[in-house]
């Protein structure tokens, strides 16, 4: 059976630099290079099914202590995370899967806070650019309504006489 190569591609915050081995199972196990600099092995179907996305950085992350991740903010955070780095996302195919990715520094969330700041209420994270990623230089916070209006298609206007 030929095993598709997943050499070069990106999964999260993983880039597969090559073949591992095959176990007695018959699984396919790929060695990884993590954006935070880690390196893992991996199954390939943990790979493309987005289960695995770093070498255990994320992870990590996710459960640092810094009081505020039952809050909006974080929240906000870890969605805009997850839309473009978890091919599992319901919202990856409009972020992800179009090359839009979060800048290294925001990966931590005190990062993101420092640059950002506070959000308000009733506030949403804005790309400037629509097509840009996510990072200090294109991001701003914009009212709700206001960031409707700010999609990929046009809006169309409807006047009614």
């Amino acid at each position: 059976m030929r095993r598709l190569s997943l050499v070069d591609r990106r999964f999260g915050r993983l880039v597969v630099d090559g073949f591992s081995h095959i176990d007695p199972s018959g699984n396919s196990y790929w060695h990884c290079k993590c954006d935070c600099g880690g390196q893992t092995t991996t199954r390939g179907v943990l790979l493309t099914n987005g289960k695995t996305l770093s070498c255990g950085c994320l992870q990590r992350e996710l459960i640092t202590i810094h009081g505020l991740s039952h809050t909006n903010l974080y929240a906000v955070w870890t969605m805009m995370k997850n839309r473009c780095l978890n091919p599992a996302s319901h919202d990856y195919k409009y972020y992800g899967a179009r090359g839009i990715t979060v800048c290294a520094r925001w990966m931590k969330f005190e990062n993101f806070i420092a640059d950002m700041g506070e959000r308000k209420s009733g506030y949403s994270i804005e790309r400037r650019d629509n097509d840009g990623n996510y990072c200090p230089e294109n991001c701003e916070w914009i009212p709700k309504n206001q960031q409707q209006r700010n999609r990929r298609k046009p809006c169309k206007t409807i006047t009614i006489k």
